[in-house]
């Protein structure tokens, strides 16, 4: 007959034998020792057991979490716990979990993530902190949530590890990403994400097939991995199949697809795998990849260049043959900004170069509305902003309400 052991129960065939240990003594072994085998004749098993002291372990949460069991009250000195997000586990116990509340997220027990021992009667803590939004960003299958204090927060589709967690799996509750890092900036798609962080850090997780994680391979990348570490970074732009950063002291990097001539590198059509610097005699301000397959800068003089497909005439250059070098547009305007709908049409904006302040108001080219207030009569309320919209443009305008 079959026998087998574990901790401190033997079974043998339909048979199961418990060995309990009285009042201040603890479970140690069975002898025999292993752990399984086969009644060859007669045998006996010895249950040991030692000196011990029991303590309490006690779990609480801190409004409004929860926990879902309260105390044990055998826990034998010595025994190992483990502390993992908002499990707790204690060798030879269930785990016990923090719940997760609605508006709030769970920043840690009162112990260190990792293993440690009970030495005495011991209390686990949970601590949670309430969410208030900044930002909110979305794809289609894809939504990113900004707290006002830079935590990121993400769920939707995962199968291509987008959420820098290490997993490929969908999330169905908004959970945090990059815990260790506070975030100013995101550009993601379905299946790429890019994070600048306040000290102009860039990570980036996704999907990889035209090397637009800037790793060096195609290897898809499932945990937020740091790029360009020796570079500041003010500002990235990603697409599916491109990725561009741009620098605090206006360098422009870019990796990704260049099947249309978006990398900018010549006639060559090939990907490019690592970051790359381009346009390195201009000081750039803003790049944009919107859809894949067209790149367009700013420089901080207000020049405007491009790059990619032109199949639709988007390049505005009167042909519909791609580029594949970066060039100057509009040479004779100063650029603000530029927008490329999914890649397919480009609009711009410009500037007459001139500064305006928080109490300026002009019609810009208009000779400044000089004897005109026309357009400031009649308005009504065709222009009408939600608390959000006062919020966000307070908070990136770095003004009080008045001032807006």
């Amino acid at each position: 007959t079959a026998y087998t052991i574990s901790d401190n129960t033997i079974t043998i065939g339909s048979t199961t034998v418990t060995a309990t240990p009285s009042s201040g003594y603890a479970w140690s072994h069975w002898t025999p020792v292993n752990v399984s085998g086969t009644v060859g004749g007669a045998m006996t098993f010895i249950a040991n057991f030692e000196l011990g002291t029991r303590y309490t372990v006690t779990f609480t949460a801190n409004s409004p979490g929860s926990v879902n069991v309260q105390t044990y009250t055998d826990i034998l000195e010595g025994t190992q716990y483990t502390v993992s997000d908002n499990v707790i586990t204690i060798s030879g116990k269930s785990p016990v979990t923090a719940t997760l509340p609605n508006n709030y997220y769970f920043i840690g027990w009162n112990v260190a993530q990792g293993t440690g021992t009970i030495t005495g009667d011991t209390t686990f803590t949970a601590n949670y902190e309430e969410i208030v939004i900044a930002d909110i960003v979305a794809s289609n299958h894809v939504v990113w949530l900004i707290t006002d204090d830079g935590k990121l927060f993400g769920c939707g589709q995962g199968t291509s590890g987008q959420f820098g967690d290490g997993n490929t799996t969908n999330r169905n509750t908004f959970l945090q990403s990059l815990p260790n890092e506070t975030v100013s900036m995101i550009s993601f798609t379905d299946v790429t994400t890019w994070v600048v962080t306040t000290d102009g850090k860039l990570f980036g997780c996704g999907t990889n097939a035209y090397g637009q994680q800037g790793s060096g391979d195609t290897l898809d990348v499932t945990t937020f991995t740091q790029r360009l570490t020796n570079e500041t970074i003010a500002q990235v732009s990603s697409s599916v199949s491109s990725t561009w950063v741009v620098t605090t002291d206006g360098k422009l990097f870019g990796c990704g697809s260049d099947g249309s001539g978006q990398q900018g590198n010549g006639s060559g059509r090939t990907d490019v795998t690592t970051f790359t610097q381009r346009l390195s005699n201009e000081t750039i301000r803003e790049v944009r990849c919107e859809g894949g397959f067209v790149t367009w800068v700013i420089t901080t003089d207000g020049k405007l260049f491009g790059c990619g497909s032109n199949s639709k005439g988007q390049q505005g250059d009167g042909t519909t043959t791609n580029i594949d070098d970066f060039t100057q547009r509009l040479t004779g305007e100063t650029v603000s900004s530029v927008k490329c709908n999914n890649g397919n049409v480009t609009w711009v904006l410009t500037t007459d170069g001139k500064l305006y302040g928080l109490n300026d108001m002009v019609r810009v080219g208009c000779n400044d509305c000089e004897g005109c207030f026309a357009c400031c009569q009649g308005m009504g309320d065709s222009v009408k902003l939600d608390p959000l919209d006062v919020y966000r443009l307070c908070k990136h305008l770095n003004c009080s309400f008045e001032e807006l």
